[in-house]
């Protein structure tokens, strides 16, 4: 009969017989496993045969108490079978494991106070798993979603390759997040492949398109024109020319030092500034915006 190492996640998924009873038999310890009723009720137990006698001891409901207690009970019970005392059923007193009873939701907060706080683009991945992924997973316990679960997520941003590749990226990190704290024993989507190809972005603006722009960027307020401006003359990301700071400028060179602490990349970063940026920026010096 084959065995399995019994971990929570596998007591969840263990299915029910047609009829019946079944086991589910733990492959660390001889004589513990999960007993199962067509119904779906699961329970952890012992077996043994002492005296000639076949014995079984209940340990308590999947659910209720942990894989790990559960072990530890059946390994007292089947000592104190060996040394000859009564077999009473044992239940371990500890409470619930945390992930027994953690929904999605709730490891997606403590994911987002733990670790995309910490992100530039940590709203952004917010704003992504709210939109697309959580309204189907928020209400599961973590240790049931099942790939089942994930597939009809990506399924529907079908038509939305780059959306789906980036929920799909955002998702898988999340689970393996939960793995690594030992929150998880393996993520729901080990083995997944993403089924999408993003072609690199390859248009750049026409001058005509460009040119609109800058007669478009002219009506605006200071410094929003500026900025617009900006982002054309020096080919720089959006967050980088936004959070621009007077002490990386250095207008008699006509460079921009872009430190590694606000670059995609973690490097430092040497902008060279044309005369027109020279220019904009000198006029915003005079207003010190």
């Amino acid at each position: 009969m084959k065995k399995v190492r019994i971990t929570d996640a596998v007591a969840l998924r263990a299915a029910p017989p047609t009829a019946g009873r079944s086991w589910l038999w733990d492959a660390l310890l001889p004589g513990f496993g999960i007993r199962i009723s067509a119904s779906g009720y699961k329970t952890y137990a012992v077996r043994c045969t002492s005296g000639g006698k076949k014995i079984t001891v209940t340990l308590g409901p999947v659910g209720k108490v942990t894989a790990h207690e559960a072990r530890d009970a059946a390994w007292e019970a089947l000592q104190r079978i060996e040394r000859g005392d009564s077999p009473k059923p044992v239940t371990p007193a500890a409470p619930v494991a945390d992930a027994i009873r953690t929904t999605v939701r709730q490891a997606f907060e403590e994911y987002a106070k733990k670790h995309l706080v910490r992100l530039r683009s940590g709203a952004e991945v917010r704003r992504a798993l709210e939109l697309h992924a959580l309204p189907a997973l928020d209400h599961l316990h973590v240790v049931e979603v099942r790939r089942k679960d994930v597939v009809p997520v990506l399924d529907a941003l079908s038509g939305r390759e780059a959306t789906a590749l980036q929920v799909f990226r955002l998702l898988r990190h999340f689970f393996n997040w939960q793995v690594q704290r030992g929150e998880l024993e393996f993520s729901p989507m080990a083995g997944m492949k993403a089924a999408w190809k993003v072609p690199a972005r390859e248009r750049v603006l026409a001058d005509g398109e460009l040119g609109l722009i800058c007669r478009g960027a002219e009506r605006l307020g200071t410094p929003v024109r500026e900025y617009v401006l900006l982002l054309i003359l020096t080919a720089q990301r959006r967050a980088e020319v936004a959070q621009m700071r007077w002490a990386e400028i250095d207008l008699d060179a006509a460079l921009w030092h872009l430190p590694r602490t606000r670059t995609k990349a973690g490097r430092n970063h040497i902008v060279p500034l044309s005369a027109a940026a020279i220019m904009l920026l000198k006029n915003l010096s005079q207003c010190r915006v």
